[in-house]
């Protein structure tokens, strides 16, 4: 099992992985929040479309979701300790990738540890300030067919009445995706659709399950799911989807090197944007287990 601290060092304890179906359950949607939406830099980090580890653009996307309203700072007018200012948030996470990249090639899993370290650093009083917080790490050339490559996480901070656990994070969801591929695929139920392949628009989102340690990155994945789809002839979106979940299930369940409390997961959505002229595109989602478990 691979052992990887979250907090690159700054953490008495690792933190509890949790599944993104979880996390999602968890996420305090009702909270105040602060976001920075699409920081762009150019960092030695993650793999270009030939699998490479290469210096290339980034997306980053914070979201700090707060454990208390920020009352007084709406009140008085002023950035004070009741929220956080998205300046200073966003030159720490700026300065902390580009200080770590410029000591050599950093992967998905290293990236979310030094953005998770600079929100510390940025949130002096992090357990008291923030509950949770949700990063988004892009790669918008790291995609052949699609509009970019990714990992997201989402972290949950001790509360600051359990002053027994020494651990800032308590729970954290780390996730790989790939967005808005647009595959040709021979799909549909009608006479037309079967003369003629239409753009199929396949998202994907893994729980972290380590398999991009493993010899794979996230290319790998694309064209093999890629592949099926050019392949296929299905009629209907829902066993398509099917037999991508099943593909992942059998390549990505194996090696499953880093524990998640819960089943790991992959969720797949696919849409046909040509199939509904007064529509942007119909869609399905699925979510299945990597490992057979319900």
């Amino acid at each position: 099992m691979v052992k990887r601290h979250f907090l690159l060092g700054r953490d008495v304890a690792e933190p509890e992985l949790i599944t993104d179906l979880e996390a999602r359950r968890l996420w305090p949607y009702g909270a105040d929040k602060v976001a920075v939406r699409n920081l762009s830099l150019v960092a030695n980090a993650g793999f270009d479309i030939w699998g490479r580890m290469k210096e290339q653009p980034l997306q980053v996307s914070v979201t700090l979701a707060l454990r208390s309203p920020f009352n007084s700072a709406a009140k008085d007018d002023k950035v004070d300790s009741s929220t956080v200012h998205y300046g200073t948030l966003s030159k720490t996470v700026l300065s902390a990738i580009s200080k770590a990249s410029s000591g050599g090639w950093l992967d998905d899993w290293t990236l979310g540890s030094v953005i998770s370290a600079a929100i510390v650093e940025a949130v002096p009083e992090t357990n008291k300030t923030l509950e949770s917080s949700a990063i988004d790490v892009c790669f918008p050339k790291g995609s052949t067919l699609g509009t970019g490559t990714g990992a997201s996480w989402k972290i949950f901070y001790r509360p600051p009445n359990q002053i027994d656990d020494e651990r800032t994070l308590v729970k954290v969801a780390p996730c790989v995706y790939l967005r808005d591929v647009h595959v040709p695929t021979l799909i549909g139920v009608n006479s037309n659709e079967r003369e003629k392949k239409q753009a199929v628009v396949l998202n994907v989102w893994i729980d972290h399950t380590g398999y991009f340690h493993y010899g794979k990155n996230h290319c790998d994945l694309e064209s093999e799911l890629v592949e099926i789809m050019e392949k296929s002839s299905y009629e209907t979106l829902e066993t398509l989807a099917e037999q991508l979940a099943l593909h992942c299930s059998s390549t990505i369940g194996p090696i499953v090197p880093i524990r998640l409390e819960g089943s790991p997961r992959v969720r797949i959505r696919l849409e046909k944007p040509s199939a509904v002229p007064f529509a942007d595109a119909p869609m399905i989602e699925i979510s299945r287990s990597l490992t057979g478990d319900p």
